[in-house]
This record gives structure tokens, C-alpha cells and sequence, in this order.
């Protein structure tokens, strides 16, 4: 691909994502996690971050600084999700222009749009954002190698990058690991540096899990214990029908352009690139799926299903497309995947719209009651519209604020009698694991509570 053709094509594509971005900001931000760690920023004024995953702070910056430059909610939560566009755009960007690397740019972009569904409005997975930030480390990698300067610099930024990764998400070791083999594939001469690079990676790896071990990681990490359980039947499982179901609907790309890269290595016998290509592709595939071996989310479980579109996209970037005799049909194949991207990202917003109207009806139908301080039931709730519901307190927060022009007292109880306890807390915000005074809340544009009741329960 020329660096021109693959310039135009990702300013065009990020900016239609952030038009979209835009579009439903509200979709994409009044969502648990997004609003959970919103609410921390500005209750904070400061970053949220959690598990030890500082990469984030990227990302938490645009809304940390719209806060600190006084702009209202409204702007914020729109600042919050353009942000994430913006980081991937100027990742993008550094690839493509600061590293000259348009294989990479083009595997940024197929990673960012390629099945995504769910994902662009589930914003804030750190798994996401530490894929993109690690291509910007391959990035910088490769121009070294090409440019032959394995030097003090390199030395000193690779550990850098390398701790950023580690901290970022546990997933990442299949997106570096991967990645740093097939380049050792293909700059033999730097074997011994890209080992080092593994050796390091590997270590700090070790490192961060038992020095700096979190519960949420280890919970997360326990689905591992699958494999001992489920033996032998890892294929019969509810993970891997859905996966398969998931791929006839939305991810379709997966098998298409496995296909053509299995293909492509099997006729010009590059047995060693398939070996590690397959060996990668469907050990990671399995850990995810064994992991999930009921089935999740999907919203969830589509952010790890991303990884694959990483592994898929390095092999047919550096080695199918550049085999094409004809670069037309390389280019169009490239706008394809990008183009139904956008269809299929605007047609998942009506799952998430319709999410955000039962929110948005709630509230309505709340501030029609005198006591408007309010603990809803979940059985009282249509949980196939909300999916969780964790995160409703930050939910009806935000929305609340941004749309009413005051902030809305408003949880739903997991279990009946979950906040029974607090239900006599007059001037305090309930949360799933936090009760706030309002005295706490300085920040006058995004914390409009002003009622003194009860809570009521209905």
C-alpha cells in the first residue's frame, strides 16, 4: 500500500468514527465502566485508575482536562468519547508518518474497524487501547531494525514500552509475543535483539503478576482453571458455538481472512509463518473461549475476539497483499472491510439506543414522584436491554445531569435488599461500593444533586 493511499484512507475512516463518536456519545459513555470511571475523574480530579492498568491514563486524559477547563457534563461525556478516537488516530498517525510503516497503519486500522460491533460502544476496555498502543511499540521496533539503529535509545525506550504493555491488560503477551517472532521471521540478522526483547517482556511479565497482583486480575485469570475441569471436551463447549455464531452475523472477516492467509502460506510453503500464525491464532482463540466456556456477553467477549483480528491482520498486511499482482484489488479489499465496518458499527447503535431509552423513560417517570431519591428492584428491570446493572447509579447520574439539568438519585438493587442499609441516607449519593455526601461533590457542572429525602424502593 502507498503511504498516500493508506493516509487518506485512515483520516477518512477516523474521522467518520468520530463523527459517530459524536453521534452517540450518549450510547457510548452512559454505559457501567464508562461512567463508573467518569464519575471517579471528576469526583476525583484526577485519573481512575484501576488494577494498576496506567495506560488508561491516555485515554482519561480528555475528560480529566475538559474538567479542569471548566466545561460542562454534556461536553465532557462528548470530550470522554471522542477521546478514544483520537487516541487511535494519532497512534495511527505515528505509525504511518513518524515510523513510515503503512503495514502497520493498516493493521491499526483493521484492528480498530475489522469486526468491531459491540466494542465502539463498550469504550473504555483496556485490552483495546493496549493493542493499539502496542503497535505503536512494533512501530518503532521495525523502524530501528530497517534503519539499523540498535542503539543506547532503543536500550532505554523499549523497557518503556514494555512496562506500559505488561500493566495495560494480561491478554497483551499474545499480541507482543506474536508479533515480536514474526519479526524475527523477517529480520533474521536482529534474532538476538528481538530474543532480548521477548526475554524482557517475559520477565517484567513474571514481575508485575506476583509483585503486583490485583484480585480483579486474578478473578479474571481464574477461568483458566477450565482447561483442568473441561478435559478433553474443549470443543463441545457453549463459548465456541457462540464464537461460530458470532462469525456468521458479525465477525465474518475472521474466517474470511483466515482462509486467505492459510491459503497463502500453504501454497507458498511457509510452514514455519503458519505454524506460528495457527499455533497463536487457535491457542489464544481457546484460552478466550475455555476462559467463557458458558458463553458471555458478547459486548465483553467481542474486545477479546479483537485480538484475532491483530493476528490475522499482521500476516495478511506483510505477506498476501504485498503478493498481489494487482494492487486494485489489494486496495479495494482494504476499503471493504473498512466501509461495512461503519455499517456494521451504525447498525449495532439500535441495541444501545434502545438501552439508553429505558434510561432515559425511568427518569421521566422518577421525577414524577415527590420522593425522588429512587432503589429499583432488578427484578423490576428488563435486564436484556440493560445487560448489567452495576453501573446504574453512574448511568442515571450522567444521563440525568446532561439531559434535566439535575443530577437523579437513582440505583438498581442486584439483590432485594442489597441497600436496605442506606436507604434512610437523605443528603448522600448511593453507589454499588460507595455512598458519597453531596458535600463531597465540588464541581458544580457535574454534580447537581440538590435533593434532602429518603431513598424509596420500588
Amino acid at each position: 500500500m502507498t503511504k498516500k493511499f493508506t493516509l487518506a484512507s485512515g483520516i477518512l475512516t477516523y474521522c467518520i468514527l468520530i463523527a459517530l463518536s459524536i453521534l452517540f456519545y450518549k450510547e457510548r459513555t452512559v454505559m457501567f465502566d464508562t461512567a463508573f470511571q467518569l464519575f471517579q475523574i471528576l469526583i476525583n480530579n484526577d485519573f481512575a485508575i484501576q488494577v494498576n492498568r496506567f495506560g488508561s491514563a491516555i485515554t482519561q486524559a480528555f475528560p480529566l482536562f475538559a474538567s479542569r477547563l471548566n466545561f460542562s457534563l454534556q461536553h465532557i461525556a462528548i470530550v470522554y468519547s471522542v477521546g478514544y478516537q483520537v487516541f487511535y488516530l494519532a497512534s495511527f498517525l505515528i505509525v504511518l508518518l513518524v515510523f513510515k510503516n503503512t503495514k502497520l497503519a493498516w493493521v491499526n486500522l483493521l484492528f480498530t474497524i475489522g469486526i468491531t460491533t459491540h466494542t465502539f460502544y463498550w469504550i473504555q476496555c483496556e485490552l483495546v487501547q493496549g493493542v493499539i498502543f502496542t503497535i505503536v511499540f512494533l512501530a518503532y521496533i521495525e523502524y530501528v531494525l530497517q534503519h539499523k539503529k540498535v542503539n543506547l535509545v532503543f536500550y532505554i525506550v523499549s523497557p518503556l514500552f514494555l512496562i506500559t504493555i505488561v500493566f495495560f491488560h494480561p491478554l497483551l503477551p499474545f499480541v507482543l509475543l506474536f508479533s515480536v517472532l514474526f519479526l524475527m521471521l523477517q529480520y533474521r540478522q536482529y534474532s538476538k535483539t528481538m530474543f532480548g526483547v521477548i526475554v524482557l517482556f517475559i520477565a517484567l511479565y513474571f514481575i508485575k503478576s506476583i509483585f503486583f497482583k490485583t484480585t480483579y486480575d486474578s478473578s479474571a485469570m481464574g477461568g483458566l482453571n477450565n482447561f483442568k475441569w473441561l478435559f478433553p471436551n474443549y470443543f463441545i463447549i457453549q463459548a465456541n458455538k457462540n464464537f461460530i455464531r458470532y462469525c456468521i452475523h458479525d465477525y465474518y472477516f475472521i474466517p474470511i481472512i483466515f482462509s486467505v492467509v492459510a491459503v497463502f502460506y500453504l501454497y507458498k510453503k511457509s510452514f514455519i509463518k503458519l505454524l506460528l500464525f495457527g499455533s497463536f491464532f487457535f491457542g489464544y482463540l481457546l484460552i478466550v473461549n475455555v476462559s467463557h466456556q458458558g458463553g458471555g456477553d458478547q459486548f465483553y467477549l467481542e474486545s477479546q475476539y479483537l485480538v484475532l483480528m491483530f493476528l490475522l491482520g499482521v500476516p495478511f498486511l506483510y505477506d498476501v497483499l504485498p503478493n498481489m499482482k494487482n494492487s486494485f484489488i489489494a486496495k479495494a479489499a482494504l476499503l471493504i472491510i473498512v466501509s461495512i465496518g461503519f455499517i456494521r458499527i451504525y447498525y449495532t447503535h439500535y441495541q444501545y439506543t434502545e438501552r439508553l431509552n429505558w434510561y432515559q423513560q425511568t427518569i421521566t417517570q422518577v421525577n414524577k414522584i415527590p420522593t425522588q431519591k429512587v432503589i429499583i428492584k432488578q427484578s423490576n428491570v428488563p435486564m436484556q436491554k440493560i445487560i448489567l446493572s452495576w453501573g446504574s447509579a453512574y448511568e442515571f447520574w450522567l444521563l440525568s445531569t446532561i439531559e434535566q439539568k439535575k443530577s437523579a438519585s437513582i440505583i438498581i438493587a442486584e439483590q432485594n435488599a442489597e441497600f436496605d442499609h442506606l436507604i434512610n441516607k437523605k443528603n448522600v449519593f448511593i453507589g454499588k461500593w460507595e455512598q458519597v455526601p453531596y458535600s463531597e461533590f465540588r464541581n458544580k457542572n457535574c454534580f447537581l444533586f440538590n435533593d434532602t429525602c429518603s431513598y424509596i424502593k420500588l
